[in-house]
């Protein structure tokens, strides 16, 4: 047993914070809505030039695409994360050393100072996208991590909050205070990796609102359209436009939810803290395309359980 602030390492938040703001990636707060209004499909890139789990031209296009799913199948999400994380650094060192021998040809009049300053600001922008790509890789470990404690173990921590994650010493994740674990049945964990694969497949809402009702999730109308609006809400990425008064009062203005299930509430408890974690890293994950491959493999065993009379 550990005190506390005994424990190797600093909690994530803090470590992957702290290299943003020293790329120039503006990590309040405050910026966090016009970021998410960033990374929607059409707009402009951010200020700083980061590019988080949803930019444009990176990883987070690839992850909406049949592209990605194949690459994952292929070569695994580690080793896709790993590879992109290689490329960006990679890119982000070239950068650098030709901003480097920009300044020096500048001052020799081998070159315009005006392209010198367009190199440097490249590179500034190159390692900005290094330090979200590496708050990316932390945060996709973290979701993989609660897919294999929703979908494998059937046991989790239902109270991941900042501060109870840390980046240890050699760059690992380290996972503290499990004192509000949480164990789901067998029925509700089937239930909610149909939801999970429905989202991530971004089915119709008829299959959507089908496979959340099996969660016990009710609404006061059992409209479906509102009820798989809420399980996208829920394991999609975040909205920008959900984060507008408009937008939720027009959600629920339709309907209203009736019944949601203590047990799910866990679950969405700890999907709100991962989630939060992630937006304020400016990395805004799917939970459904993160454990869909999980989820896939529950909802095959099961299956050829019920078929063998297991």
């Amino acid at each position: 047993v550990l005190p506390g602030g005994s424990a190797p390492g600093e909690p994530l938040e803090r470590s992957v914070r702290a290299a943003l703001e020293a790329a120039g990636v503006d990590a309040s707060r405050g910026g966090l809505r016009a970021w998410l209004e960033s990374q929607q499909p059409g707009a402009a890139p951010a200020a700083d030039g980061s590019v988080g789990s949803a930019g444009g031209g990176g990883l987070g296009d690839a992850r909406s695409s049949g592209l990605r799913r194949a690459l994952m199948q292929l070569v695994g999400v580690d080793s896709l994360l790993w590879a992109y994380d290689l490329a960006l650094r990679l890119r982000a060192y070239g950068l650098r050393a030709l901003a480097t021998l920009a300044c020096t040809g500048a001052k020799l009049a081998l070159l315009s100072s005006e392209r010198a300053d367009s190199l440097r600001v490249a590179s500034e922008h190159s390692g900005a996208a290094v330090a979200v790509a590496r708050a990316s890789v932390l945060m996709s470990n973290l979701f993989d991590v609660y897919g294999f404690e929703l979908f494998e173990l059937g046991f989790f921590n239902s109270d991941p909050h900042p501060g109870n994650v840390l980046v240890m010493p050699d760059g690992r994740l380290g996972l503290i205070d499990y004192g509000q674990c949480k164990r789901i049945s067998v029925e509700l964990q089937a239930a909610l990796a149909e939801v999970i694969v429905a989202v991530a497949e971004d089915a119709p809402d008829a299959v959507v609102a089908a496979a959340f009702r099996k969660t016990g999730f009710r609404s006061e109308h059992d409209d479906e359209l509102f009820t798989a609006a809420i399980a996208r809400v829920m394991l999609s990425r975040v909205d920008p436009r959900m984060m507008r008064g408009k937008a939720r009062k027009e959600l629920f203005g339709s309907d209203k939810i009736a019944h949601f299930p203590p047990d799910l509430m866990s679950v969405w408890r700890a999907v709100a803290l991962l989630r939060g974690s992630a937006l304020s890293l400016r990395c805004n994950i799917s939970p459904a395309e993160c454990w869909r491959e999980k989820a896939s493999r529950l909802l095959q065993a099961r299956r050829a359980a019920l078929a063998g009379g297991v």
